[in-house]
């Protein structure tokens, strides 16, 4: 059972370090048709967002540099 719960944590790490993270610097923002998202560069990666606010998400993840979205 210990095992198990080591390899979540492991697994689960990431994840956490990177929602604890605040969003600082982000670049190469775009609104969507609909104006109610966003979609920004940051560390890499193109990530969304409401416009009001609210859960972010990671929309590309690789080791690529992901750069200027387009809806």
């Amino acid at each position: 059972m210990r095992r198990a719960q080591f390899i979540l944590l492991v697994l689960l790490f990431p994840v956490w370090i990177l929602a604890k993270v605040p969003i600082r610097l982000a670049s190469d923002l775009t609104v969507s048709p609909n104006g109610k998202q966003i979609a920004f560069f940051w560390r890499g990666d193109v990530w969304s967002a409401p416009i009001r606010g609210g859960a972010v998400r990671q929309l590309t993840r690789h080791p690529a540099v992901d750069r200027q979205p387009a809806w």
